[in-house]
């Protein structure tokens, strides 16, 4: 299962409660999902140093919380 099946099978379980389309903030949402795909499509060493990075930041803030 990848995440357009995941989409498709929320889409199909909201659609008599929700109309996807006519969310806020949808085209804007769409359109930073195509420059992230893209971006980690161009470079995929750099997106993954910087997950690992982000991932690092969250995990310090977070260990000093608790």
């Amino acid at each position: 299962m990848n995440a357009a099946d995941v989409r498709e099978q929320v889409g199909e379980a909201l659609e008599p409660y929700v109309d996807l389309d006519q969310i806020p903030g949808r085209e804007e949402l769409e359109r930073l999902d195509r420059r992230v795909r893209s971006f980690v499509a161009e470079r995929p060493v750099a997106a993954v140093l910087i997950a690992l990075a982000a991932g690092y930041a969250v995990g310090r803030v977070l260990s000093r919380v608790s």
